[in-house]
Parts: structure tokens; sequence; C-alpha cells
């Protein structure tokens, strides 16, 4: 696979030997909102290569879980 995009796009043909992909890493975390209780989720973690101080952080519902629809329904009531 990795020959044929090399021989289909210069592009990745020059940003493959970089392997220029940064670090990724999920777990669990848990929050006590003082009126929804307590919420988990699974964190995931996108650092870019190169370490340039950026994060992207996503907070994701865990299946068999209600703490996404008890937070969603929290900022319903208050609009």
């Amino acid at each position: 696979m990795i020959s044929d995009l090399v021989t289909a796009s210069p592009e990745f043909a020059q940003w493959w030997p970089r392997h220029a992909i940064g670090a990724f890493e999920s777990h669990r975390r848990v929050f006590q909102h003082p009126e929804a209780g307590r919420l988990e989720f699974v964190t995931q973690q996108l650092i870019p290569a190169g370490d340039l101080g950026l994060r992207i952080v996503v907070h994701l519902s865990i299946e068999n879980d209600d703490s996404t629809a008890r937070l969603a329904a929290r900022s319903t009531s208050l609009s």
C-alpha cells in the first residue's frame, strides 16, 4: 500500500520518510459536576509532531453510560 501511495502522490512520497506522527493517548477521566453528578468519559489526546505546545483533547461518551445525556440535559435546561 505504501509503495502505491508513494507512486500516486509526490507529496506522500516526500512526507512518508519523515514519519512525523505525534503521540496519542486514551484514558478514562472522571469529573464531578455540581448538578449532573459524577461524569465519566474516554479522553483522547493528540499531540502534533514536533510538539509545538499544541494539544487536541476530546472527551467521548462511554458505551452504556449516561454521562453525556445527563450533561446535555443540564446545558439544555440552562438555555
